[in-house]
């Protein structure tokens, strides 16, 4: 519940919403929500996770998380729920939070928590840190080669 956010002015929030335009959004916030829909462009995806201070994933069904590993590329924190595959990408409190499933106002206080606690961007360096350890290309080639050696 954006409404639920004692510790900063609507003014002081600014939301963009990715993969959706304004007719699929059912919101009552006074919150400023900006939709971007589709972006394909690498460059302007960086950009805009960029101007981000917290990345929320609010995802019901999700296989791995793939806009969450972007954003914690980008160092980036992310808040999502702790029910999906985007529990792989994200260790709760350590780069991001991890909500009780389908508990919207948890959501709303990890959002409150990473902005209250990512200081000096620690959440985001160690979401950038886990990123580029596990899932560069290079980093899964490993654990492949691995995994067949094992095998094998």
């Amino acid at each position: 519940d954006l409404h639920s956010f004692p510790t900063r002015r609507s003014s002081d929030l600014l939301v963009f919403v990715f993969g959706a335009d304004e007719s699929e959004l059912n919101m009552d916030v006074t919150i400023p929500i900006h939709t971007v829909g589709y972006v394909g462009n690498t460059k302007e995806l960086v950009s805009l996770y960029n101007l981000a201070s917290v990345m929320v994933v609010p995802s019901l069904t999700e296989v791995f998380g793939q806009t969450a590993s972007e954003a914690l590329a980008c160092g980036i924190p992310v808040v999502a729920f702790r029910c999906t595959g985007i529990q792989e990408v994200v260790d709760h409190k350590l780069n991001g939070y991890l909500a009780e499933p389908y508990e919207s106002e948890d959501l709303a206080k990890g959002i409150l928590w990473c902005l209250e606690n990512n200081v000096d961007n620690g959440l985001g360096n160690s979401g950038r840190k886990k990123v580029l350890q596990k899932y560069t290309f290079d980093a899964v080639c490993r654990q492949y080669k691995s995994l067949y050696e094992s095998v094998i």
